[in-house]
């Protein structure tokens, strides 16, 4: 489908004791759902496929969160500001708005308490998304501050980006 841009990323603050690599994130991006499909621009969606072909540098990897693919393009996005192909060949200069935007329409903030965005370099760049809302607030938690047994919290969420056509 060259129509979409597939969207997967881990939610919540995720420490890891080793790096997660793209091709981690792929893997995991094949075995699930998609969640949404989201309406953008022709123009986000042409800037979104711009930044995928954007040229590589340095090989240094990242530690991945997010796996974004359309048709045969991938590209990862890393915890700390870091953008990666498959190879690790990371991207020193890039859109970051469009990045931003990404995390913003694919709802990934929302995974995150607003205390760690403070953190986020998008964020301190471009501000709090004005829809931000932190999916896991006011949900009554017991003594044990677990999570009630109705919600479950995704550990992977898949969004699909597509035209908007009026």
């Amino acid at each position: 489908m060259n129509d979409v841009i597939a969207v997967s990323y881990l939610t919540g603050c995720i420490e890891t004791s080793t790096a997660i690599s793209c091709e981690d994130m792929k893997k995991h991006h094949g075995k699930i759902q998609n969640d949404t499909l989201i309406y953008i621009t022709k123009n986000d969606f042409e800037r979104i496929v711009e930044l995928m072909n954007s040229p590589r540098t340095s090989k240094t990897g990242c530690d991945s969160r997010m796996y974004i693919q359309h048709g045969s393009l991938e590209l990862c996005v890393g915890d700390l500001d870091c953008l990666c192909d498959m190879n690790g060949n990371n991207m020193t200069d890039y859109d970051a708005w469009i990045v931003y935007q990404i995390k913003c329409k694919s709802g990934y903030y929302n995974h995150i308490p607003q205390d760690y965005l403070e953190y986020d370099n998008y964020i301190k760049k471009y501000g709090m998304p004005k829809d931000y809302k932190y999916l896991y607030d006011n949900m009554n938690l017991d003594n044990k501050q677990s999570f009630p047994k109705h919600l479950k919290r995704k550990r992977y969420v898949k969004v699909l980006f597509k035209v908007k056509t009026d």
